[in-house]
């Protein structure tokens, strides 16, 4: 590891470089095309505190290139949308400095964190198996994170490997919508339904999750029973909330946010790669992968789960529809690009 090293951060207004010691950023310095070039050094050691009340901690660990940087930058558009400010939970030097050098970012406002080493362990074993200990402290980190720093409520999301397909400004007024009803109806945490509908509402996940009332969920994360080892073999964070919803601990609910088209990415084994894409309407969750490669189609069909929350929004189906062909369309151009490039090289050699 160098003492001194320089990062340069992909900055669309202008030049934005990091000094690191033993890659620790300790100061940055920018010449924005907004201030005349004008040389401005922050801090980015001490600049920790968010620039607004409505934070998102978008949780990053994914290292698949294929979509983990559009899915990210496609998270931060909606934050800035929302009018909102952003951590990101990165434990890997090396995906943050991708970040960094793939990621165009439009204001020099980026806040890196680490999974809290601080939380218990005890608490982290009794929550998860070993394979889902790191995910378990990522969440967690998210709460305990949120009460030192005074916030009431905060978004957290998988942003590596989830991605809503609209334009940011309609996914932002959607989860506006999510939100205020979250907080009217007194919901700790309000998730997608990535997973519960297609389980018949046996499962709760974190994914795409709005924190209502930190202290009530920090008391619950406190308040675990070692014992729910023998009750529950296999489980992590998110099995973990679903015993506290299903023992009336906290209130963990789930939400669709119609005909808008959304990916996780990162799911494997054949069942759940034909998940990957979902649609919700007419309280029907619609599997288009699956719906297309069934001799049944109604196989890619099911019905929200009871309990549910299906929200109508801005968002259309042609909307998003429109907006997931930009993206593939800018994949494929940007993959025979490189495909174009790579053979030149090649060519020349």
């Amino acid at each position: 590891m160098k003492l001194f090293s320089k990062i340069r951060i992909n900055y669309s207004k202008g030049k934005l470089r990091q000094v690191r010691i033993f890659d620790i950023p300790v100061w940055q310095y920018e010449k924005s095309k907004l201030t005349n070039n004008k040389l401005k050094i922050s801090f980015p050691l001490f600049n920790k505190l968010p620039k607004s009340d409505l934070v998102f901690y978008l949780k990053f660990n994914s290292a698949n290139s294929h979509y983990n940087i559009a899915s990210l930058e496609h998270w931060i558009n909606i934050v800035n949308a929302m009018g909102g400010d952003y951590y990101i939970i990165c434990d890997n030097k090396n995906l943050e400095r991708q970040i960094l050098s793939q990621l165009e970012f439009d204001n020099s406002n980026i806040k890196f964190i680490k999974s809290d080493n601080t939380i218990s362990s005890k608490v982290i074993k009794a929550m998860a198996i070993p394979f889902w200990r790191k995910a378990a402290r990522a969440h967690l980190t998210t709460f305990y994170h949120a009460q030192k720093i005074g916030l009431n409520s905060f978004w957290n999301i998988d942003a590596d490997d989830t991605m809503f397909f609209d334009e940011a400004s309609n996914v932002a007024a959607a989860l506006k919508i999510v939100q205020k009803y979250a907080v009217e109806n007194n919901i700790n945490c309000f998730s997608l339904d990535m997973h519960s509908s297609y389980f018949n509402g046996i499962l709760w996940n974190f994914g795409v999750t709005f924190v209502y009332d930190t202290g009530a969920c920090i008391k619950a994360i406190k308040e675990i029973d070692g014992r729910m080892k023998q009750e529950t073999p296999y489980y992590g964070a998110d099995n973990y909330f679903r015993h506290l919803k299903n023992k009336n601990l906290l209130n963990c609910k789930t939400y669709n946010i119609n005909n808008c088209y959304f990916v996780h990415w990162g799911q494997w084994g054949i069942i759940y790669i034909l998940k990957t894409l979902q649609i919700c309407k007419n309280n029907k969750l619609i599997y288009p992968f699956m719906a297309q490669m069934a001799l049944n189609s109604d196989i890619g069909v099911i019905d929200t789960a009871p309990g549910i929350i299906n929200f109508d929004t801005c968002i259309t189906e042609e909307s998003s529809r429109k907006f997931l062909d930009d993206i593939l369309l800018k994949e494929r151009r940007r993959i025979y690009n490189r495909f174009w490039r790579n053979n030149e090289i090649s060519a020349k050699n």
